[in-house]
């Protein structure tokens, strides 16, 4: 009975012993930069030694596979020490592909490091969160129909959404200057997805030759 105590006491010191190791190095706070699809942004990692130990050969690494970022130079940062309660800050650049979909995704990180009183080399995983926001992007063309003065015509609107993300509540109102309106002077679109359009009908009556939109 006496040698399964000392076991288990011993077990019980090298468990402790191991959880202080694992959180020499903490990570103190994560800075990120909103994404757009195509461009580029930072992360910027800091972490802070607690213990009463300096620790050495940190490495922090980010993890780009099967992931709609890539690294813009290095996908890996390091410092040769970080004292003890000393705190180092890792910056990395990464772009966003051109066809990623906005929303929240998770890069997977691992720092590494050693503590300067021992050989061995410890490691930490985990993930940083980033999020891929996009605006759309209209333009608009305008097309008349039987633009002859004084006669029933029609003024068609098309509106293109070119960004990677979909308007909604889109509204088209007219101001007629040149022409009568026969039609409400608003029409409600609603949403215009990414790389599509929609159009909007108002009927008229051209009072001039040479008719104006505002």
């Amino acid at each position: 009975m006496e040698k399964t105590g000392i076991k288990i006491f011993v077990g019980l010191v090298f468990l402790v012993l191991a959880t202080s190791l694992s959180s020499a190095v903490a990570l103190n706070s994560v800075d990120v930069d909103s994404m757009s699809p195509g461009k580029e942004g930072s992360i910027r990692i800091e972490l802070e030694n607690i213990l009463k130990d300096d620790v050495e050969d940190v490495s922090v690494s980010l993890k780009f596979v099967n992931s709609p970022f890539i690294p813009v130079g290095s996908s890996e940062d390091s410092v040769d020490e970080i004292n003890e309660g000393d705190e180092e800050t890792f910056v990395f650049r990464i772009k966003a592909s051109n066809n990623v979909v906005p929303g929240d995704y998770e890069i997977p990180y691992t720092i590494t490091y050693r503590l300067k009183s021992s050989d061995n080399q410890l490691t930490k995983s985990g993930s940083i969160g980033v999020k891929v926001i996009s605006n759309p992007e209209l333009s608009f063309t305008i097309n008349t129909e039987n633009p002859v003065e004084n006669q029933k015509g029609k003024i068609s609107i098309k509106i293109v959404n070119k960004g990677f993300y979909e308007a909604r509540f889109v509204s088209i109102k007219i101001l007629p200057t040149s022409f009568t309106l026969l039609s409400d002077p608003e029409i409600y679109i609603g949403s215009v997805d990414s790389d599509d359009f929609e159009t909007a009908n108002f009927d008229v009556i051209f009072v001039n030759k040479d008719p104006r939109l505002d």
